[in-house]
């Protein structure tokens, strides 16, 4: 059986001599180059010391204290004798020159010329081991040793399974276990955030629709205020007029009034119509629809509107395509001082009229609720072509307009 204490003493201590063989290079190599840097700055301390001592002064007798008081070895070099200032024998015989000293072979030195001398500063860096660094890491290595002693200790009977080969089955089979219960972890988290974020969206969807319906509804009653502002203005102005004794003609103001009911009750029937008129409301059936928008034009007693077409039968609700002719009509007769012509002819009307015309930007908007084309007009409430667009969805038809500026416009529908 494999022993995990075995293999973990043996791991540590090859650590641990490798680390400290590292250590003790690294301190030799860095205490290297220090020792050769004092050195060299010892040689030029000398070197610019003995420029200001006359040669004749440097001979064997005084070299010594010289070599002392330069803090330096010196060699003397005159006819290939030498005389050294140390009583180690120098075996390098082939010195270079060079204006900074130079390292080589272990020695430090620099040449100088002085008349028929050449005298030698050199120095032997010595190099020393810091004992107290290898000291440092040695206890620093045990302290790792002993934390992952501890470490060992408290998780022993995992490790000693993982590496036991009678346990490797087992241990295999938890660590599947472990993996398989994690997975399936993932997977229900990955789950559990798409369920959060399709909840996100539809919340988000929710609050936009419930934002658009508020704006909606807001601008409907600004509308529906500003419609009745009005016409309760004008009522409240003649009830004022008949009131004052000194205003005799009356029948003005009483005209007044009756003129601005009328309008309120139409707005009434309107809005009626927007906001109750559904599917279930439609009674369909068959009728002539030529013949119903020539009793509507007789009703109108209009010499503009002129009538081409022949009898077409349709289906769907007779009130209700009356409404829609009624106010197409009205807007034709509205916006056209000319006269107007309609055509009916195979289950489609078609309604033309040569006034102002509308532009392409406010064909997009004309069927839209409350839209006025002008907006300051107190003939119109802005509802008609929407009461339109409305009864002829719920026939599944569509209204189709085309138009020129200032030459003609067109409205049509088919049933």
């Amino acid at each position: 059986m494999l022993s995990f204490r075995g293999v973990f003493i043996g791991i540590f201590c090859a650590l641990f001599v490798l680390f400290a063989g590292v250590s003790y290079q690294w301190n030799v190599q860095s205490n290297t180059k220090q020792a050769i840097l004092d050195s060299q700055t010892r040689i030029q301390h000398a070197l610019f010391a003995l420029k200001s001592i006359d040669p004749k002064e440097i001979n064997q007798d005084n070299l010594q204290s010289l070599s002392e008081g330069l803090g330096v070895e010196l060699l003397v070099v005159k006819k290939d004798r030498y005389i050294s200032s140390s009583p180690q024998s120098i075996q390098k015989q082939n010195f270079k020159e060079s204006s900074s000293p130079i390292y080589e072979d272990g020695m430090v030195y620099q040449v100088l010329y002085l008349r028929d001398k050449m005298l030698v500063l050199y120095m032997l860096p010595q190099i020393r081991v810091d004992g107290l660094n290898l000291v440092i890491f040695c206890v620093f290595m045990l302290c790792v040793i002993c934390i992952c002693w501890l470490f060992y200790v408290s998780f022993k009977e995992q490790f000693e399974q993982i590496l036991s080969p009678t346990q490797k089955g087992k241990a295999k089979s938890l660590l599947s276990l472990r993996f398989g219960e994690m997975q399936v972890f993932s997977e229900q988290l990955q789950k559990l955030e798409k369920i959060l974020a399709r909840r996100d969206q539809k919340t988000l969807k929710q609050t936009q629709k419930i934002k658009l319906k508020n704006e909606q509804l807001s601008n409907l009653l600004s509308a529906i205020s500003h419609e009745l502002k009005n016409p309760l203005s004008i009522i409240q102005l003649s009830l004022d007029g008949l009131e004052n004794p000194k205003i005799e003609q009356k029948d003005l103001f009483y005209q007044k009034i009756r003129h601005q009911v009328v309008r309120l009750n139409q707005l009434t029937h309107k809005l009626n119509f927007v906001f109750n008129l559904d599917i279930k409301q439609v009674q369909f059936e068959e009728f002539d629809l030529f013949e119903v928008v020539q009793g509507i034009i007789q009703a109108q007693d209009n010499h503009r509107i002129k009538l081409l077409g022949e009898t077409t039968f349709v289906r769907g609700d007779v009130f209700l395509i009356e409404q829609v002719v009624i106010n197409l009509i009205s807007n034709a007769l509205k916006y056209s001082q000319d006269e107007i012509l309609i055509e009916i002819k195979d289950g489609k009307f078609k309604i033309t009229d040569y006034g102002i015309g509308i532009t392409q930007e406010q064909i997009k908007k004309v069927t839209k609720k409350f839209y006025k084309a002008n907006p300051e007009s107190e003939n119109s409430f802005g509802l008609g072509l929407f009461i339109v667009k409305k009864i002829l969805t719920l026939h599944q038809s569509r209204l189709k307009i085309k138009s020129k500026p200032n030459e003609e416009t067109s409205f049509a529908f088919r049933l």
